[in-house]
């Protein structure tokens, strides 16, 4: 059959479809920088990474979500981590944490302070489903990577804002 593209081919194309719209969305949100070639013409390393908690679809209650894993590009941590939710940027991500499993499992001792953790505050989220999307900067300050995007679903109900959303539900006097 022409055309056809097996299971697995697909699914690793869509995430990697996925994965370049989201990065796309933040650049043209004025979030990231398009990316600049280095002085050789060629991009450096991009960064790596993952995130360890939560994990993808996982369920948390609403509030502050903690956000953590590690992102490094070649031989150093990155310098910069971004959590949007939704496309909207939520969080800049501290960095510099102590990573030391990460250093050991890649054999880098330069990878030690690889780790970010970063609050998030859904507590005033409208939906019950978020799409967080992390991004981190390598130690060139030139390129942003999209490192992790996943949803989460969240427990309990949004409380409504003290502006209001459009077709936020209050109870009680107006």
């Amino acid at each position: 059959m022409r055309g056809w593209i097996p299971g697995p081919r697909l699914a690793a194309l869509v995430q990697r479809i996925q994965r370049h719209a989201a990065l796309w969305a933040l650049r043209r949100a004025g979030v990231l920088p398009i990316q600049v070639p280095t002085d050789s013409g060629r991009s450096a390393l991009p960064v790596r990474g993952t995130v360890d908690w939560p994990k993808q679809g996982a369920s948390v209650p609403r509030g502050i979500v903690m956000i953590r894993g590690w992102a490094a590009s070649r031989h150093e941590a990155a310098r910069r981590v971004v959590v949007t939710v939704d496309g909207q940027v939520q969080a800049s991500a501290r960095v510099g944490r102590p990573r030391v499993d990460v250093s050991a499992h890649l054999r880098d001792p330069l990878l030690l302070d690889s780790g970010f953790d970063a609050a998030v505050d859904l507590s005033d989220w409208p939906r019950d489903r978020a799409q967080i999307t992390v991004a981190a900067q390598g130690g060139d300050d030139r390129e942003f990577a999209v490192i992790a995007d996943f949803a989460l679903r969240l427990q309990g109900t949004a409380r409504c804002p003290s502006r209001g959303w459009l077709g936020c539900r209050r109870s009680g006097p107006s």
